[in-house]
């Protein structure tokens, strides 16, 4: 039979007949994960979050394509999910089911992430929810960098990281670990005795195929050539930029605003996310608003809201 560590997925083969079909407590030697397994022939080995450990994840992003790439990661990993396309609603539901985990789009439509987040921290029901920003641009652009801060959430993940990081992610957070996975010799500790991972054991998912279909998503995300939706589209892209800005910059847009110089200090940045405006929108449609500008505008509104607000407290 073979089983899989919750954690790091690393897959081992194990002798059933030689564990008599008992339910057995296992220690990834990869990274150290402790997990059971039930031997027998009633669940073949496999390992259930979604049953043996009741824990929901809501997706909020403004993309339904996403949503359903994202959606055939979480069943992959048998975690439960919901999700919601717009920030207002998306609090609506914490509030009202709780979640464990909040996978939060940057760029998420209604509420602005950093609003989203600082709601729910507010939130003392909410305390124990686990907040994971998630960036909306999957190609690397040039400003990118490691957020120095998340605006109070807990982690964050790059889109082109989904396919191999979110489950594994996911399932830390789900049993408890906090600590940075160890590189370990691949074997699999058995009460004493000793299984080695399998290598015909077929992956975990085709991380090819996946990030294909979240490539997609994205280019649906940002197409100029669907009917009567130019302008959103257009709308939606200049959130993006802004937001993806702030989420890797966050100390200099604070700088930024408390000077005045917000437009000084990110000066390279905006060119890039202009260029990158021009490539994907059409001359008919930028012609119509700056919508760059009307976004940049109303971030900023916000956030200066948002820092008066945390001053007051």
């Amino acid at each position: 039979m073979i089983v899989s560590c919750p954690s790091c997925h690393a897959r081992y083969r194990l002798d059933r007949n030689k564990l008599n079909d008992k339910r057995v407590t296992l220690r990834c030697a990869r990274c150290r994960q402790v997990f059971k397994v039930a031997t027998g022939n009633q669940d073949n080995g496999k390992f259930s979050p979604a049953k043996d450990f009741p824990f929901r994840v809501l997706v909020a992003h403004g993309d339904s394509l996403l949503c359903d790439a994202v959606g055939e990661i979480l069943k992959q990993g048998q975690i439960s999910y919901d999700v919601v396309n717009d920030g207002n609603v998306a609090f609506e539901m914490v509030q009202n089911k709780v979640p464990d985990v909040v996978l939060i789009d940057v760029a998420l439509p209604g509420l602005f992430a950093f609003e989203l987040v600082q709601k729910i921290r507010e939130n003392v029901r909410l305390e124990k929810t686990t907040l994971i920003l998630l960036s909306s641009v999957y190609n690397k652009m040039a400003y990118k960098r490691r957020p120095d801060n998340l605006y109070g959430a807990d982690g964050y993940i790059e889109k082109h990281h989904l396919s191999d990081d979110l489950v594994p992610m996911l399932n830390r957070i789900q049993l408890g670990v906090t600590q940075a996975l160890k590189k370990r010799p691949a074997e699999l500790q058995v009460e004493g005795t000793v299984a080695v991972e399998s290598q015909d054991v077929p992956a975990y998912n085709d991380i090819g195929a996946m990030n294909q279909h979240i490539q997609s998503a994205e280019e649906h995300e940002l197409a100029t050539d669907i009917p009567d939706q130019d302008i959103a589209r257009a709308r939606r892209l200049a959130r993006i930029i802004v937001s993806d800005i702030a989420l890797y910059n966050q100390s200099r847009v604070e700088e930024g605003i408390r000077n005045g110089s917000f437009m000084e200090i990110f000066a390279e940045e905006l060119a890039e996310g202009r260029r990158l405006f021009a490539e994907r929108i059409s001359k008919d449609v930028q012609s119509r608003e700056d919508f760059l500008e009307t976004e940049i505008k109303r971030f900023l509104k916000q956030r200066i809201l948002d820092m008066q607000g945390n001053k007051d407290r």
